[in-house]
């Protein structure tokens, strides 16, 4: 289902976007980038690229994937509160806190992830053995057992 790299970031993003806005945000894709910001900045919150989380124009959420052959990592992190002047540099990110005025509780973050995923990513094709494999929401492990 998620072919590209690219694919399966905006497509677990969507997932995201969707969890936060039921809890309340209002929250957006960025749109595609033509090109890549030139040089390395110091964070992930730093810059906006296509296909991350935005409210009102600020990032909420950094990602970064990899794929070493049949394995692919996501990993992201949901900006709660606090200042973020020495994580983006700036005033590019956003907090949960200061979009909804208060600091949602992990479990509230959690199941509102689970909830709203929808039906696993599969990934089609491209392996060894062909074979399909569900990619989860990251908390369906702890959010199950809680």
């Amino acid at each position: 289902m998620f072919g590209s790299l690219r694919n399966a970031y905006c497509e677990i993003h969507k997932r995201l976007a969707v969890a936060l806005r039921s809890l309340g945000v209002d929250a957006v894709l960025a749109g595609r980038q033509a090109m890549r910001p030139s040089g390395r900045p110091p964070s992930c919150f730093a810059v906006a690229v296509g296909g991350e989380i935005l409210v009102a124009g600020k990032k909420l959420v950094g990602s970064a994937q990899v794929r070493r052959g049949e394995a692919f990592l996501q990993h992201g992190s949901i900006l709660l509160a606090g200042a973020q002047k020495y994580v983006d540099g700036g005033s590019a990110a956003t907090t949960l806190a200061a979009v909804l005025g208060r600091i949602p509780t992990f479990q509230e973050i959690t199941t509102a992830i689970v909830v709203n995923w929808g039906e696993p990513l599969q990934r089609t094709g491209g392996g060894r053995r062909g074979r399909r494999e569900a990619i989860l929401p990251p908390a369906v492990a702890s959010a199950g057992t809680q």
